[in-house]
């Protein structure tokens, strides 16, 4: 449900918690969460989770609130009400400001202040100088290759403009001095391509290819990990490697079927109705395929099941 007020409460003793949210299945999974593991913002309610049981908890909704905007001002009302009373779970009494009244610990302010002077004058973030094991740094790359840049075709505001002059003035100072993109080695790998026709051409780096040809980064990484043709664009049916590797190979094409077409859109272009991939399709066969994209192989196996039916049928 969408924008409403919620009562977590305790069956046992009528004794509840409040609070609003745009989406309650995904708040309450969170509750749930952090009851489960001892985590929960309120100790009093935790408290109650570890004595009663989980079982002993209802989550439930009471109030809708039609206008996303008048939300907190709905859930005020409710603390106003009930916050700080015997029966209420609730510690904090204002809606828009939860940790507002809370304080911390000796112990927690120790660890703030002793992460705060790690931080070097200028640095925007306590992980600063946190170091990843190359496991982790792998990882992180792994996972990051091939996602489009979110910021291609937008221009930055005249503001971030000023902010990014005055962090290179900063020079040393500034907490990106001396970094380096972790894709900036990648894109100046030489790029070794096997052609439709077989024939091969060596881009000097990764960056140059897609410049020339107006290719995807993405695109050029993910054909280079996975050594599987490209099926579309001005590269269709493209192989493409890194020239200090040269693992990927173009699938072999049989005798028989040199003459025909290497992609669908080089069949549609010719006037064709073949044309040969050499990549099995998903059942496996290694066959040729309409210009519609339909497997040959695919077509007789499921002609040759349909007859069998019919004659199943009438026996």
């Amino acid at each position: 449900m969408k924008n409403v007020i919620y009562k977590i409460r305790n069956v046992t003793n009528e004794k509840f918690y409040v609070g609003s949210t745009v989406d309650s299945r995904v708040r309450f999974q969170t509750h749930r969460r952090n009851l489960r593991t001892g985590k929960h913002q309120s100790p009093h309610m935790q408290a109650a989770w570890n004595k009663y049981g989980e079982d002993c908890f209802k989550f439930e909704v009471i109030e809708h609130v039609e206008n996303p905007e008048n939300l907190l001002k709905a859930e005020q009302v409710w603390l106003d009400e009930h916050a700080g009373k015997p029966y209420c779970y609730n510690w904090a009494t204002d809606a828009s400001a939860p940790m507002r009244g809370k304080t911390h610990t000796d112990e927690t302010k120790i660890k703030l202040k002793e992460a705060a002077q790690k931080v070097p004058k200028g640095s925007a973030s306590i992980l600063h100088r946190v170091s990843r094991t190359e496991e982790t740094k792998a990882k992180i790359s792994a996972k990051c290759l091939g996602i489009p840049n979110k910021m291609k075709g937008k221009k930055h505001s005249e503001q971030s403009r000023l902010n990014i002059a005055a962090a290179v003035k900063r020079g040393a100072d500034s907490h990106f001095y001396g970094q380096r993109p972790a894709s900036a080695d990648l894109a100046q790998k030489p790029i070794r391509a096997i052609k439709r026709d077989r024939s091969e051409e060596i881009y000097k780096s990764l960056s140059f290819m897609r410049d020339t040809l107006g290719v995807s980064v993405a695109t050029i990484i993910r054909a280079c990990n996975s050594g599987k043709p490209i099926r579309q664009g001005v590269c269709d049916g493209w192989v493409l490697s890194y020239a200090s590797e040269e693992t990927n190979v173009a699938p072999e094409i049989p005798e028989e079927y040199l003459e025909y077409p290497r992609t669908r859109q080089e069949a549609k272009e010719l006037g064709v109705k073949l044309y040969f991939t050499g990549i099995p399709c998903d059942r496996g066969h290694v066959s040729p395929r309409k210009a519609k994209g339909t497997c040959v192989a695919c077509m007789k196996e499921d002609y040759k099941k349909d007859k069998r039916l019919k004659i199943n049928l009438h026996e």
